[in-house]
This record gives C-alpha cells, structure tokens and sequence, in this order.
C-alpha cells in the first residue's frame, strides 16, 4: 500500500486538512510563505461520498476557484498535508457544509485582507463570499467551537485548533516525496 492509500484510510468524514506549501503548491502560496514565514497555504474539510456505481470516494470541501466546490481528495496527492479530527460529531456540519456547494463565490478581497491583517496588524473590512479558512471556522463555529468570529489564514487556523487541544493525527509528505511516509502525531 502506498504512503497515499495509507493516509487515505485513515481519513474520516469532517476531517480537517490543511495544505502545506510544497513545489507542488499555486505560486501564490510560495510568496505567501516568503511574505507571512506560513507554511500552511490552504485547508478544507474531508467527505466520504458514494459515487454512482456505489464506491465510497474521499473529497475536500474548499473554497477555491471562485466558488465552495467539492475536489477529489486525490488531486492533492503530490502536496504535503496535515490532518486534523473533527472536534464533534461530523453530522452537526454535515449538512450546512454540503448545501451550500456551489453557491458560495470566494471573496478575494478577504484573502488580501487576510493576509494584510496578519502582515501588517490591520483591522480589515470582511467582504461577502468566503476564502477556505473562514469556511473552515464557519463549521467548527457551527459545531459548537467558541471562536472570535475573525479573518485568519489557514495557518492560524490551525493554530486556532491547537490552542483548543486539537493536534493534527497525520502529517502527509506527498505521494512523491523520497520518504513515502504518514507520521502519526
């Protein structure tokens, strides 16, 4: 079995992802790293869901693309990656997380202000739409998680996670990488 498929198996529905940045990562993500010294670069939400012929396929929720879609988790098997579990039951977010795929645009403007708010320490006007962190903390906000209701990046939010006692379960290096390993943390 492939260091993929192991990480995969391991994965539940609700997991937290967060994306590190890797050569295979956006060139945005490569100036974000040089600008903010943020390793984390993008994060979503796990989902199992049963395709057509009835095979169960791992996807992530994220906000991306100018919309909330839903990607095969597989496209990101190059990329470096950690996981995080789900504070509660996946089902308080499940059905809030998955209705509003696809009629969500992203706000650009809110990951300028992102990361001007972080850089520069300036208060930031939140725009309409969602960029992947804030979605994140919607669903943890609405499982229960006591959160300032703020822009942050991805990185702080798993900064946010740790803070509340939630310590990634998985550290991925990427399907490509000369180790081939998951680290179980």
């Amino acid at each position: 079995m492939g260091a993929y498929e192991e990480l995969r198996n391991n994965i539940k529905s609700g997991d937290i992802i967060a994306f590190k940045v890797s050569k295979y990562a956006p060139f945005f993500a490569h100036i974000l790293k040089a600008v903010l010294k943020q390793d984390i670069y993008h994060i979503g939400i796990a989902v199992w869901l049963l395709s057509e012929d009835g095979h169960r396929r791992l996807f992530i929720v994220e906000a991306s693309k100018g919309n909330r879609i839903v990607t095969p988790l597989s496209k990101y098997k190059n990329e470096p990656l950690d996981v995080y579990p789900l504070p509660f039951d996946f089902s308080n977010i499940s059905e809030a997380l998955l209705d509003r795929v696809g009629s969500v645009h992203y706000a650009y403007l809110d990951l300028l202000s992102i990361y001007l708010k972080e850089k520069f320490n300036m208060n930031v006007h939140d725009f309409n739409g969602e960029v992947c962190s804030e979605m994140v903390l919607d669903m943890l906000m609405r499982g229960g998680m006591q959160i300032d209701n703020d822009l942050y990046s991805p990185f702080r939010v798993t900064q946010i996670l740790e803070d509340n006692g939630i310590n990634k379960k998985y550290s991925y290096t990427g399907e490509y990488n000369e180790s081939k390993r998951i680290s179980h943390t």
